[in-house]
């Protein structure tokens, strides 16, 4: 029987500094209904995993050679929708208007690049208002090729009409200039796919010149976001006094039976072994912040995680206590714990 050997070519990875693992499972990514065409076209394979695709070739050995790689320049779209409501109130997300979306591309690299643009149908209107004569009107793609080029003589008044659009997909620039100026200048995407159900970011992945699928690897294209959430203080008042006690946070995570599979323990913060602590004082520590040169604590997925507070005083008497989870969506922002 001869022997099939099936690899990944690419696949998608969201990464986000709100998650202790550094990975979110906040955004759905799937191909549009023409780009999961295309894949089967190339003879690939396309498999949903979780919230992102895998796309498949069929290699004729166990070094990846593929059997029939694409060779020609491709455009593969993507769509991300959001599957977390919260997902913006713990991000840091670039701004863009009610009427755009993100679009990002793998042009310059893994890391996918970010470009808010106005989504346009095939087929639009435009509307343009100057007390200006002689405008022009301009569409030009990534190359800065002029794709569309209109002369408005009428624009001293309000000019609209349907631009014909056929064979135009994708990023573009539109540009409106007049004797004064350039006038409008936005990034606008073009497509038929998208007029009634507008996606929350656009992945768009080339191959063309320089930029080449690389089937002697898995590759991982990333979107990457940063953590916006408001730190969480825990705030703990002692009871009693202590002398060289270590006050020190650990997140617990299991992966099997605890006799398999022990506790692995990660210290976030951590106060010096050397102080008096006199009771009835408050020691505070902060999310989002290092003590003592110590990694800060990190937010959490509440489902995987688990934070305890292990004092230690003299270097053998020890007490420990659990600690709520931070969440940026919690309304509790400051605990108060007492020892």
């Amino acid at each position: 029987m001869k022997s099939r050997w099936y690899n990944i070519l690419f696949r998608f990875e969201v990464l986000h500094g709100f998650y202790a693992n550094g990975l979110s499972q906040d955004i759905l990514i799937q191909p549009t209904r023409s780009t999961a065409q295309k894949i089967i076209g190339y003879k690939h394979l396309i498999k949903q995993k979780e919230n992102s695709p895998l796309i498949v070739f069929e290699a004729t050995d166990d070094q990846r050679t593929a059997l029939l790689p694409i060779i020609d320049d491709a455009r593969l779209v993507f769509t991300g929708n959001l599957i977390n409501p919260y997902f913006s109130n713990f991000s840091i997300l670039s701004p863009k208007l009610t009427d755009q979306v993100y679009v990002y591309d793998n042009l310059n690299g893994n890391s996918l690049q970010l470009t808010p643009a106005f989504v346009k149908p095939q087929v639009f209107a435009f509307a343009f208002t100057t007390t200006r004569v002689n405008a022009t009107l301009e569409i030009a793609d990534r190359d800065g090729n002029i794709i569309l080029s209109e002369a408005l003589h009428n624009s001293d008044k309000r000019f609209s009409e349907n631009l014909n659009l056929a064979g135009i997909q994708g990023l573009h620039r539109f540009t409106v200039t007049t004797t004064q100026g350039l006038e409008v200048d936005q990034q606008i995407y073009i497509s038929n796919e998208f007029a009634a159900n507008k996606p929350w970011c656009i992945i768009e992945i080339f191959q063309k010149g320089a930029v080449q699928f690389d089937y002697s690897l898995e590759t991982a294209y990333q979107l990457q976001f940063s953590a916006a959430a408001k730190p969480w203080h825990y705030n703990l008042r002692l009871g009693q006094g202590y002398q060289n006690a270590t006050f020190t946070i650990e997140d617990k995570e299991t992966y099997g039976p605890p006799k398999d599979h022990p506790y692995t323990k990660i210290d976030f913060v951590e106060t010096s072994g050397n102080q008096t602590y006199e009771a009835g004082q408050t020691i505070s520590f902060v999310t989002g912040t290092a003590i003592n040169n110590q990694q800060a604590i990190p937010f959490f997925e509440k489902s995987k995680k688990e934070l305890q507070l292990t004092i230690s005083k003299n270097g053998t008497d020890t007490i420990i206590r659990p600690l709520p989870i931070p969440s940026s969506i919690s309304p509790l922002q400051e605990v108060y714990i007492n020892i």
